[in-house]
């Protein structure tokens, strides 16, 4: 619709006057058949001119109410596929709260991320923003591995060891090789480090709930007598409530021969898997290339099973120090 006083309107109205005076002029021969003074032929032409001027207003009224309602028409359509979207996303958060729920998983806690992460000023540096993108991002690709039954952290993992080990409920089944904790000849590496200390810490804390812990060191000789830190290492985890036990080379069943890997059974529920790097030079410090959670069923079988061949064949860990078992080991001349 055009207001009043732009040029659009300004012609209608003009155009409007002039069929108006048009329509009065033709009919001005014939009010003469119909009345005899000029006054009366007047009036008659004016009546045609008005009834002419009424049909164009009619007319105009009519274009401008289908206009009407062709918007009003498109904007209920637009109105309509707005609340038809609004609801499908509510229902699909409906949908994803409860299949939540239904997983086992706290819906408050994916509700504070979503708070948290809308929480974000806009005018935050975009180093910031990034760095929010990939934790989300991060946290979305192990939820999406867990899944499918299987998640890898590229580098060295911190978070999942420890959280496993706080959520563990019943069992935890542990190989620990020198790949992968040793530096050089000893155990020194990881058990001295700052996340296998928290890691001792989050296991005794598992301990006083009830969980039994397992724990197989292999060793890279028969003869470990003056190892006198993985002796520290192995009593300590004792004092502590772990089983330990030590598995020498010459110990090791055929049939899992080359098949030793770093792993730890949760509840025999899920495996996380170590993965190093290969050495290069003996005695150099330890690197990880990953940790994988494992779920499925017939890799979990596996691990169970060959856990069950290696602790069966490893030695239990005996408190005497290196130097008492040196003196025992020694035959008696006598």
């Amino acid at each position: 619709m055009v207001p009043l006083g732009e040029p659009g309107n300004t012609r209608s109205v003009l155009r409007k006057i002039s069929m108006t005076l048009l329509m009065g002029a033709i009919s001005f021969p014939f009010t003469q058949l119909l009345f005899t003074d000029l006054a009366g032929q007047i009036a008659a032409a004016a009546v045609f001119g008005s009834v002419a001027l009424i049909v164009q207003f009619l007319i105009e009224f009519e274009r401008r109410l289908a206009r009407v309602e062709d918007g009003l028409d498109a904007a209920v359509d637009q109105i309509r596929e707005t609340v038809r979207q609004g609801f499908a996303r509510v229902n699909d958060a409906t949908e994803l709260v409860a299949r939540m729920e239904t997983a086992g998983v706290h819906t408050v806690a994916v509700t504070n991320l979503v708070r948290h992460a809308t929480g974000i000023s806009p005018h935050a540096p975009p180093l910031v923003r990034d760095f929010v993108q990939l934790e989300v991002d991060r946290v979305s690709e192990l939820l999406r591995g867990l899944t499918v039954n299987e998640a890898t952290y590229d580098g060295e993992d911190q978070d999942w060891l420890l959280n496993l080990t706080r959520c563990v409920e019943n069992t935890i089944d542990a190989i620990s090789i020198p790949e992968v904790d040793a530096t050089g000849n000893t155990y020194d590496g990881f058990w001295q480090s700052h996340l296998g200390r928290r890691y001792l810490d989050a296991q005794r804390a598992a301990i006083s709930r009830g969980v039994r812990i397992r724990r197989v060191f292999i060793t890279e000789g028969d003869d470990m007598t003056n190892d006198t830190v993985l002796h520290d290492i192995c009593q300590y985890q004792v004092d502590s409530g772990i089983e330990v036990r030590l598995l020498y080379p010459s110990a090791v069943p055929p049939e899992i021969r080359g098949q030793i890997t770093d792993f730890i059974l949760f509840d025999d529920k899920l495996c996380y898997e170590t993965i190093p790097a290969p050495h290069v030079y003996r005695g150099e410090v330890p690197m990880i290339l990953s940790n994988r959670l494992e779920l499925r069923d017939d890799r979990l079988s596996e691990r169970i099973a060959r856990y069950e061949i290696i602790w069966e064949s490893a030695s239990p860990w005996s408190n005497m120090s290196p130097t008492e078992r040196l003196l025992t080991a020694v035959p008696d001349e006598s």
